[in-house]
């Protein structure tokens, strides 16, 4: 149930959906499509058809993930914080009365402290996100110009 099925992209979560949708709101509101268009058409006269100099290529594209990955640890932090304090605090909660269920009451303060914490850093969301599209052209060129050699 709290899962949808689309045929593109398979199974996914409701609130992984929102954030792509969101993500590629952004990234057509920064007219980013009009970046890489301009770069896939330019890279036919920049890289010689048939050649691919891989000796310094590996080493950008490496890069370029571990700064995606950090965007991603960056948008994620706040939501595991928060939920590793929620943890924390029902942990002591249930230490200080173990005959209550904790069960029954964490589920519903962990939905609720969830959807605050989303609510509060989607602006940080969207900043860290159009921060990165901003420069998508730039490092296409960079992994461009490195495979040409």
């Amino acid at each position: 149930i709290s899962s949808i099925f689309d045929p593109e992209i398979g199974q996914s979560a409701e609130l992984a959906k929102l954030y792509g949708v969101l993500t590629m709101l952004i990234f057509l509101s920064l007219d980013a499509h009009h970046d890489i268009i301009y770069v896939l058409v330019r890279s036919y006269e920049w890289l010689p058809s048939g050649y691919l100099n891989m000796k310094y290529l590996v080493a950008e594209v490496v890069s370029v993930t571990g700064r995606v990955f950090l965007v991603a640890i960056k948008i994620s932090a706040p939501v595991i914080v928060s939920m590793l304090i929620t943890h924390l605090l029902l942990g002591f909660l249930y230490k200080a009365a173990p005959q209550m269920n904790i069960f029954f009451v964490g589920f519903p303060v962990y939905i609720f402290v969830g959807f605050v914490v989303i609510l509060i850093s989607i602006p940080t969301f969207v900043h860290l996100i159009g921060s990165y599209i901003d420069g998508i052209e730039e490092e296409m060129i960079k992994i461009i110009s490195l495979a040409k050699g």
